[in-house]
């Protein structure tokens, strides 16, 4: 009988120090569990956050470096457009501020396409619609020099007989390629250079 009772005495030592054990090492893995699911979400907000370096203060790789100069370019680009269509609205350049956009060949091309319009009486109306991009660029050069191209669709700019008020019987193809040169002097670009291609369209 006394073998019985320290048999049972034993076995309930043995169930409760393997139950205390298998507590404690229950309890562990949970904090170890616990641990690491704060320290995933930490990282999480983290690389999320705007005010990291990483999302904040990387520059974009597809950046142009030259986008400020090429965008002063277009903007002459586009006022050497501003005075043509001034000028042949009324085929005049009176009051037409040409000098602030072009020179050289570019001037004297617009004024003789004036010129030819007042003589026959033309004049053109509406806006072409344009798409330039600079395709070529030298800073380098003693006077840095711009090559824009463009797509000139003149769908809405049309000829008209000035007396009449009428549509003028001309061929009216609407969209040709124009290659335009341009030229930095002193602090202002110019367009020097303004070539339609009539052969092809774009």
């Amino acid at each position: 009988g006394d073998r019985i009772v320290n048999l049972r005495q034993k076995t309930f030592a043995y169930a409760r120090q393997a139950a205390r054990t298998t507590a404690v090492l229950m309890a562990g893995t949970l904090s170890a569990t616990l641990l690491a699911g704060c320290g995933s979400t930490g990282t999480t907000k983290a690389s999320n956050d705007v005010g990291s370096p990483s999302a904040s203060s990387s520059p974009s790789l597809s950046a142009d470096p030259q986008a400020a100069v090429k965008a002063s370019i277009l903007a002459t680009y586009r006022g050497f457009w501003d005075t043509q269509i001034q000028a042949y609205a009324q085929a005049s350049t009176k009051g037409v501020q040409m000098e602030k956009f072009m020179r050289g060949q570019a001037d004297g091309a617009v004024r003789q396409t004036v010129d030819a319009y007042a003589k026959q009486h033309l004049v053109m109306r509406g806006r072409p619609q344009l798409s330039p991009r600079v395709t070529a660029l030298n800073m380098n050069a003693k006077t840095p020099t711009a090559t824009i191209t463009d797509c000139v669709d003149t769908t809405n700019y049309i000829t008209y007989n000035s007396d009449t008020g009428k549509p003028a019987a001309t061929d009216h193809q609407y969209r040709h390629p124009w290659t335009v040169q341009a030229q930095l002097l002193g602090t202002q670009w110019w367009i020097t250079q303004a070539v339609l291609d009539r052969s092809r369209s774009c």
